[in-house]
């Protein structure tokens, strides 16, 4: 049998501002500190094994784009420093 518990938190402060391009098209750079929580537990009953895992760092930075188009579509590129470098992108699309 395996037991896993996981805790995960996120807290971010940013700051954006709002770039009007056209009557059609919305930009909005964000950026800001984040603070990031991430704890696992576990146990491991077949083998005897027990582990933790935790973060590195808990403090961190957000930065990304927001690209809002007519119709309520959009495009969002974002990044996050925390122990490492992570790059999202999503596209939302309304209908």
């Amino acid at each position: 049998a395996s037991t896993f518990d996981l805790i995960d938190a996120d807290f971010g402060a940013l700051v954006t501002r709002k770039v009007v391009i056209d009557d059609q098209h919305t930009i909005l750079p964000y950026a800001g500190p984040a603070l990031s929580i991430i704890r696992i537990d576990g146990e491991i009953d077949d083998t005897d094994r027990s582990f933790d895992a935790d973060e590195d760092q808990v403090l961190g930075l957000i930065a990304g784009l927001s690209v809002q188009m007519r119709g309520m579509n959009g495009i969002r590129i974002e990044a996050q420093v925390f122990d490492q470098v992570s790059l999202s992108a999503a596209a939302s699309i309304a209908f």
